[in-house]
């Protein structure tokens, strides 16, 4: 990456990371914490079980969306839009060699495909009935995580080995979380990297899903369940409605997520300099 490509990146980051700092003083919603509190209520083992069974199920999620023919074809299609970049590039990892924009510029093709995606299918579940709606709450988390992943491998990182699975997982993680929590999760990730250095198997032995997890999914659930009874029997106003709420929802997701593995790419990328 040129010197003034790259400081104009360095300083948009830097200015990206105040906006963040900003909202983690801001106080929280009167939902967000009336939702806590509700969790806090429950007994330590029901919650103990419950954030067990969450992070069960999104862990396997996210390794059958691994496995699955769309991560296969994105893969494929990733490689073949870098190597008219560049001819040395052969393997994902070689992806890692690009300057900063040309990885920025494939990630990008496959996010406006991943937000289009999310348009439609919001449209789609909002102007259906409540089977749809309970569809649409699944689809919406495999939607996010198949970004996340996308997107680690637009900078040049599989997500077969252990480290970046269970990376990308808290990648995924951290870009639901509410905007006060934002930037406590970016910190523990830029804290991750500096800790990870060329690790295979990950280490930390802690849940990912917590309080704020089950928050975010619940007020989800909550969200989704008020739009369906506002626009229900009205289509043209459910489809639009439904679908501009995915397009943004998924768009400040991919924003964090996209951020992160950009400041990858940078950091690992000065520190072989």
């Amino acid at each position: 990456m040129g010197a003034i490509l790259e400081e104009s990146w360095v300083n948009q980051m830097k200015c990206w990371e105040e906006e963040l700092e900003k909202c983690a003083c801001k106080c929280t919603l009167p939902f967000d914490k009336w939702l806590e509190t509700r969790l806090n209520d429950l007994p330590e083992h029901i919650q103990k079980e419950m954030f067990e069974k969450v992070d069960y199920v999104l862990f396997h999620m996210h390794s059958i969306l691994q496995s699955s023919i769309f991560y296969s074809e994105t893969r494929k299609r990733i490689l073949s839009f870098a190597r008219v970049i560049s001819d040395q590039v052969q393997t994902i990892t070689d992806l890692k060699k690009l300057p900063l924009e040309e990885c920025y510029q494939l990630a990008e093709k496959e996010m406006a495909k991943q937000r289009l995606y999310s348009f439609i299918q919001g449209g789609i579940a909002s102007s259906g009935g409540v089977f749809s709606l309970s569809a649409d709450i699944v689809l919406q988390i495999i939607f996010h995580m198949r970004a996340v992943q996308t997107l680690s491998l637009a900078y040049g990182y599989e997500v077969s080995s252990p480290y970046e699975m269970m990376l990308s997982l808290k990648v995924f993680h951290s870009s639901l979380m509410p905007k006060h929590l934002k930037f406590e999760a970016w910190n523990q990730l830029k804290e991750e990297l500096q800790n990870g250095d060329d690790a295979y198997f990950y280490e930390q032995n802690e849940p990912f899903v917590n309080h704020q997890t089950v928050n975010q999914i619940l007020k989800c659930i909550a969200m989704q369940t008020f739009k369906y009874k506002t626009i229900r029997g009205k289509p043209i106003l459910s489809l639009m409605i439904g679908g501009g709420i995915r397009y943004r929802s998924m768009k400040v997701a991919i924003e964090f997520a996209h951020k992160f593995y950009q400041y990858r790419h940078h950091y690992e990328g000065m520190s072989l300099r």
